[in-house]
């Protein structure tokens, strides 16, 4: 664990997923055991159908974990699921968990701002969530967070007017306003040019350096990996085969956890400047964003 993780924050036994029925059952995650302390910003890496985007539904109560017999996800020391049922708090937990995902999951049809102002649902009215109407707080939270993350100037435009890059970046900014404290990434940079890819991988650090989020980001890039995370989990097949420092991955144990595709993640790595050794990206590397800008700017936007 970093140094300033000082308790569990993720906490995972004995999890099975199997989806069908009869003869087309597939089992997907066999016995997952796992713990991630908070502050830690973790990459989870695997090829395509390993179980990563299983494994974080399940982490955020998307997807139930079988009903087997001591298999429990605890967030925070409350029980998420425990044997195929969610837990009655399931809603207040995943209100300090925020998921951004490969497709940005926003609403095109809406303003930025309003798609942000959305991290912040749980503790507003169901009648207000539904009409859209949010406290002017609530707005100007949401403004300051677009702020943070380089886009205060997109705040009043359509989300689907927005690039990949940018549109990530808003559910970036989704997550801080939402104040959550775990973020799970599952494959945020799949879809973007690699200079998108940076931005978001550095904004993902700053919440980690800066705010002690725990970071579990899932990801292809094994080069992405090397540069910005201290840990990787390895899943193959549905099972953890590696989880460990990031910097002592090995070059048999990747074509093991690629197979037929380890030629292309070398390749990456050849491509990627410091590959021999993990890049320690801090705050200080990264382009800083004014976090506390002054009132009378978001309420400029805001008026």
């Amino acid at each position: 664990m970093n140094s300033h993780s000082s308790s569990v924050h993720i906490e995972v036994a004995n999890v099975y997923k199997t989806f069908g029925k009869a003869s087309l059952k597939k089992t997907v995650l066999h016995g997952i055991d796992l713990q991630i302390g908070r502050g830690e910003m973790v990459a989870l890496l695997g090829a395509s159908g390993s179980g990563k985007s299983t494994l974080m539904r399940i982490l955020n109560g998307l997807h139930s974990l079988d009903a087997t017999e001591g298999a429990v996800v605890k967030i925070d020391g409350q029980v998420l699921q425990e044997s195929g049922r969610l837990s009655p708090q399931v809603r207040a937990i995943r209100s300090r968990i925020a998921t951004i995902f490969q497709q940005f999951n926003l609403v095109g049809r809406m303003k930025v701002v309003t798609n942000v102002s959305v991290g912040a649902l749980y503790p507003l009215p169901l009648w207000r969530t539904l009409i859209g109407l949010f406290p002017r707080t609530t707005e100007l939270k949401s403004l300051q967070a677009l702020h943070q993350v380089g886009i205060l100037d997109q705040a009043y435009k359509r989300a689907r007017s927005l690039s990949g890059g940018q549109q990530q970046r808003v559910a970036i900014a989704r997550a801080i306003a939402q104040g959550a404290d775990l973020i799970l990434a599952d494959e945020p940079i799949a879809s973007l040019d690699p200079e998108s890819s940076r931005k978001v991988m550095e904004l993902l650090v700053r919440l980690n350096q800066d705010h002690n989020c725990t970071v579990l980001v899932s990801l292809h890039q094994v080069a992405v990996a090397l540069k910005y995370c201290s840990r990787v989990v390895a899943l193959k097949d549905g099972r953890i085969v590696y989880d460990g420092p990031t910097a002592a991955l090995t070059e048999s144990q990747l074509k093991d956890l690629y197979g037929s595709d380890s030629d292309l993640v070398f390749d990456d790595l050849e491509t990627s400047p410091g590959k021999s050794k993990q890049a320690k990206t801090s705050s200080k590397d990264i382009p800083v964003f004014n976090t506390e800008p002054s009132r009378s700017s978001h309420e400029v936007y805001a008026s």
